[in-house]
């Protein structure tokens, strides 16, 4: 009888283990798709400035003569040591001249400093 109670509290605490392991995985799997949202949402902030300023700049070189690249932007993707996967908006530059794999990546931040 003490061996079977002790086999009850045992698969007891094994089932408690168990279900507090997938709460954990649950709420980290909550926390990673807040995340992706945030993401998703700061990314289509910067496209949304992005695109207008991408214009504005490919005008202006056309009428000064110097439309020798196609600018473009895109989301690139980059997965971390652990895992992670991490999404940014950069302009991509697009020699006119050459095929489309060859091209420049320029960094959001750079473009809205230096090249805007």
């Amino acid at each position: 009888m003490e061996a079977k109670l002790q086999e009850r509290e045992e698969e007891f605490q094994r089932q408690q283990k168990k279900k507090e392991e997938e709460l954990e995985k649950q709420r980290k799997m909550a926390i990673e798709g807040q995340h992706r949202l945030l993401e998703q949402k700061e990314i289509k902030e910067k496209l949304t400035t992005m695109v207008p300023k991408i214009n504005e700049i490919m005008i202006m070189c056309l009428e000064m003569k110097r439309d020798d690249y196609l600018y473009e932007p895109a989301i690139t993707t980059d997965v971390l040591a652990d895992g992670k996967k991490v999404s940014r908006v950069v302009c991509k530059a697009y020699p006119k001249s050459s095929n489309s794999e060859d091209y420049n990546v320029i960094a959001f931040e750079d473009f809205e400093d230096v090249y805007y």
